[in-house]
């Protein structure tokens, strides 16, 4: 340890005089203190400058954009303004560092960090940086990772920063503040080449201070991109990076802003290199011209020789000019560009088939219709069924209940989402009545009129008995704990204490397709058309498993589904019900389930009880919640959902207990509903936090980000993202969020109240086991499919965008097939896991594809590409060409037709997700604006563009699940803005704020 002062400064004269008096600088203190703990650096004096008024970008007289230095790194990379205009800026910050370093460090703190040099950081070594006259160490060490550009044999460390090198590329300047007054110096003056003096850094003078960092306007428009090649995918910094922007018009390179980063001293312009390119047509040849300038006057050292050809293949170009991917194997053509939908004029010319719609073109013929009678007790059993009047009706076949029904096997399926432990409903198998609505009997007939009248005439008597269907009352199962720390000691000894009860009704599924269900049997084999969001391992499985017959003797189509939000995750009894009463009858069988029958015939999220203690000081940081839960369940089956998860990881603190308690009643069993488990405890934690923050007075976004973890609590795992505060920022920003008078029940908009609220989201992201077929037809045409189902996310739009891209095809050339038992197997539609696990298989497939054809070409004498490297061939519009000379090359349609070869065709296959290494999920921020007694209409939602390449190959994160978490919290909390009345009985009804 040494000793220092420390001083805060909130006025920028005081913070020059205290710098002209040798203090340094520290904001976000990712550096320097990391420098001081390992005596590196030994200040005796550091100025704290955090609360300087150095926090906005904006936007110049001439068109340009001034980030302010004490501007985060992820506030800037989010910055709309910044986005927009220079993409170049936004992409190397979120490259830099990890996404807890980006959201502490600054702008003028990046640029100003000193060199990763190994013998910088080692003070028993030689180090002219660090120690004048000693000499450099590197020189004659270990120099794999040091400069090949700028050095001297005085110092060849290179400067780490990755927006410096943006920075460098688009000429930007540094604006000073010091005992002389404001200065500006170009960026390129800015960083220093170490020659004879290496321990000068900068062109700073004695006492100045950074206030700013300033781009200038640049010709429209401007496409720009960093490349940024590194030994690992995340937290490493650049063995080479490339940032560049073109200004492109009429075909021709008009403007080029090139730069070079991890080869320098300093970020490194490559000059040359845009001369080279100005008043050319872009094309591969271009591009590989340039980079053979790329590292013109390097003098690589022992160990880093490698980087002067790296250098050259380090082309951000292909980022200027393609988009937000470069440098991947194929050109992004169909990704991330404006398509139509490909099933849009089916579905809205009425012509998109659902289940139901089923007819004679699909094999559907002579079609009988079936309808369910509902129990009227919830719970008993059954005395006597009376059918005599409903089969006196013309054009009934037959009634089926447990009395007359054949045995079914029933084979123990603990998959297809059979909630373990528990046995699933049998249907007509027994006389027990286990809820309210249960199928006791199916009447079968002619037209669907005669089955309703046939249904309504049926008898039901019943030995009844009380069911259990309060929550509040009934006793819960032996409960599932998760435990850190001692939350109920910790809670009792903090000076701010909230204790909390809430209430949540169960919310029922009502998507646009009513449940339904077509059944056929040929013999053994049994074929349904069915509404599923698991075609292969739900309905097919289980059908299998209840008739007791091969899973291949059983074939599921589902080419469209209207709506599922979770209620299609398993095959429900009517489903079974088809099949029984269509093998009675011989006949195909139609069972349709009616709205009302949708609430006791499919799932739904249950209904919980929800008790949080929260416990955090007098300057909002949390140490402790205690969560008491209790949900509804089944009495034959126990549902649960990962209800707990986001107490355990959404917040830091260092004391958690949880309880979650199932709750058997006397009901048909829940199932996963839009964002399952999450929604529901981040519900409650966020009203929660919206009352701790009123409580302690600070504003709502300032408590949570007091609270944001550097990594996962409930793991110990880093986050492969996370991005929670830049979408407060965006949000806050976007929202007007800073117009709020924080006073609840003050703010009208003539008779009305108005009120805002904010909830943070959270979603885990996941994907299952999946497969896809892909085959390449001579034709040049390709066919793809995967046994996945379409519930209307565009499915069958961006499956072919991937495939396309993949196969060097368009999107027209593309076909795609889905919602078929006799493809391969996918994981169930939901849990936002489809583009990440099908997805990805198509990729998979597609590259397989592609590569087979290359492989075929090289190989053959008779192709223009015989010979030739298969890496150096790529593919567009099905045509296959090398990189460097377009001209070389030929169709796929060409190729196979030569080889007499009909297709080429591969399994892709993707194996899941793996959580073993970060913590995944999906994050956002929710701001809502409500006017009682009125609508409020006006909907925004705005993207963090990115991917995450640690979550599956294709680097996405699901949409669906994530969207609605969040959004009742933040209603909530802003009624209670509104009218100063804190609900916590959901949903919110009218008499609760009477």
């Amino acid at each position: 340890m040494f000793p220092f002062t420390y001083a805060k400064v909130s006025d920028t004269r005081e913070a020059v005089a205290a710098g002209q008096r040798g203090g340094r600088f520290i904001a976000g203190g990712t550096t320097l203190v990391d420098l001081m703990r390992e005596t590196v650096e030994r200040p005796g004096a550091v100025v704290d400058i955090s609360a300087l008024p150095m926090r906005e970008i904006t936007a110049t007289p001439r068109g340009g954009v001034r980030i302010g230095a004490l501007v985060r790194m992820s506030e800037a990379a989010a910055d709309r303004r910044v986005r927009d205009a220079y993409p170049v800026v936004s992409e190397a910050l979120e490259l830099s560092a990890s996404a807890q370093l980006r959201n502490m460090a600054t702008i003028g703190g990046n640029i100003m960090q000193r060199t990763r040099c190994t013998y910088f950081r080692d003070v028993s070594a030689a180090c002219n940086k660090r120690q004048p006259g000693s000499g450099c160490a590197a020189r004659g060490g270990v120099n794999r990772t040091h400069a090949i550009l700028g050095g001297s044999e005085h110092c060849v460390a290179t400067h780490p920063s990755d927006v410096a090198v943006a920075f460098a590329a688009l000429e930007a300047s540094v604006h000073l503040l010091g005992p002389d007054g404001e200065r500006r110096v170009a960026f390129a003056d800015f960083l220093l080449q170490p020659g004879t003096t290496p321990e000068r850094e900068q062109a700073l003078r004695p006492g100045e201070l950074i206030t700013a960092v300033e781009i200038p306007a640049h010709p429209r428009p401007l496409k720009s991109g960093y490349l940024k090649v590194r030994d690992r995918q995340s937290y490493e910094f650049a063995l080479t990076s490339a940032a560049v922007a073109l200004h492109v018009q009429g075909g021709v390179i008009r403007a080029a802003k090139i730069a070079a980063g991890g080869v320098g001293t300093v970020p490194w312009k490559l000059s040359t290199v845009e001369q080279h390119l100005i008043g050319k047509r872009p094309s591969d040849r271009l591009w590989a011209e340039a980079a053979a300038r790329a590292a013109d006057g390097a003098q690589p050292l022992t160990h880093n020789e490698f980087k002067v050809e790296l250098l050259k293949r380090t082309r951000g170009t292909s980022a200027a000019c393609g988009g937000r991917y470069p440098m991947t194997l194929q050109p992004q053509t169909a990704v991330g560009t404006p398509q139509s939908r490909v099933d849009g004029r089916l579905k809205v010319t009425g012509r998109a088939p659902y289940a139901a719609d089923h007819g004679a073109e699909e094999g559907v013929d002579n079609v009988r219709y079936a309808v369910v009678v509902d129990s009227t007790v919830g719970l008993g059993r059954i005395t006597g069924v009376d059918t005599r009047a409903a089969l006196a009706q013309p054009g009934v076949l037959t009634v089926i209940h447990h009395g007359n029904s054949p045995r079914l096997p029933y084979v123990d399926n603990p998959g297809s989402n059979n909630p373990q432990p528990g046995t699933r409903l049998r249907v007509f198998q027994d006389d027990r009545v286990l809820f309210f609505g249960q199928p006791v009997a199916v009447a079968v007939a002619e037209t669907l009129e005669a089955a309703q009248h046939a249904a309504s005439l049926v008898e039901v008597t019943y030995a009844a008995e009380p069911p259990s269907t309060d929550l509040t009352q009934a006793p819960g199962d032996e409960p599932t704990r998760y435990a850190r720390g001692d939350a109920d000691t910790a809670w009792t000894q903090a000076p701010v204490r909230l204790d909390l009860n809430y209430r949540l009704a169960r919310n029922h599924h009502n998507p646009m397709e009513p449940h339904a269900t077509i059944a056929r049997w040929d013999g053994d084999n049994l074929k349904v058309w069915d509404k599923t969001q698991w075609v292969v391992g739900g309905t097919q499985t289980e059908l299998a498993a209840v008739f007791g017959i091969p899973q291949q003797s059983v074939r599921v189509i589902s080419p469209f589904v209207g709506g599922g939000f979770g209620s299609g995750l398993r095959a429900w009894p009517h489903t079974t019900i088809a099949a029984l009463a269509a093998r009675v009858t011989g006949l195909p069988v139609k069972l349709v389930l009616s709205r009302r029958q949708m609430y006791f015939g499919t799932g739904f999220r249950p209904a919980y009880t929800y008790a949080l203690k929260v416990a955090g000081d007098r300057r909002g940081q949390l140490t402790a919640m205690v969560h008491d839960v209790r949900a509804e369940t089944s009495s034959y089956e126990t549902f649960t959902e990962a209800v707990l998860v986001p107490g355990q990881m959404l917040y830091s603190m260092p004391h958690v207990r949880q309880a979650y308690s199932t709750v058997p009643l006397d009901v048909n069993t829940p199932i996963w509903m839009r964002g399952p488990g999450f929604a529901t405890g981040t519900q409650v934690i966020e009203c929660a936090m919206d009352e701790l923050a009123h409580e302690l007075g600070v504003d709502p976004i300032e408590l949570r980000l007091r609270n944001e973890p550097g990594k996962d609590p409930s793991t110990g795992l880093p986050f492969s993202t996370r991005r929670l505060r830049e979408c407060y920022q965006v949000g806050a920003r976007e929202f007007g969020w800073h117009r709020r008078n924080p006073k609840p029940g003050v703010t009208r908009d003539g008779d009305w109240l108005i009120g805002t609220g904010m909830a943070a989201a959270v979603y885990d992201t996941g994907g299952f086991p999946a497969q896809a077929h892909v085959r390449l037809n001579a034709d040049g045409t390709a066919l793809v499919q995967s046994a996945t189902s379409d519930m209307g996310p565009g499915t069958y739009t961006s499956m072919p965008q991937v495939a396309a891209d993949a196969l060097g095809l368009t999107m027209q050339t593309v076909d795609f097939r889905l919602g078929d038992s006799v493809m391969p197997p996918t994981g169930p539609h939901g849990g936002s896991t489809t583009m990440a696990s099908v997805g990805t298989a198509i990729q998979l497939g597609s590259d397989q594809v592609r590569r087979q054809a290359i492989t075929l070409a090289v190989n053959d004498p008779r192709s223009p590409l015989h010979g030739v490297r298969p890496e150096d061939v790529i593919v567009r519009n099905g045509r296959m060409h090398l990189k460097n000379d377009p001209t070389r090359g030929e169709t796929y349609q060409q190729l196979l037709t030569r080889n007499q070869r009909p297709h080429l065709e591969a399994i892709g296959t993707y194996t899941g997700a793996v959580h073993d290494r970060f913590s995944m999920s999906a994050y956002g921020a929710v701001f809502a604006e409500i006017a009682v007694d009125a609508d409020t209409p006006n909907l925004q939602a705005i993207y963090l563009n990115g991917n995450d390449p640690e979550t599956n190959p294709l680097g996405v994160k699901g949409l669906g699940e994530i969207t609605l978490v969040g959004v009742a919290p933040a209603i909530a909390n802003a009624v209670f803005h509104a009218t100063g009345r804190r609900i916590r009985d959901f949903p919110i009804a009218a008499e609760a704020l009477l």
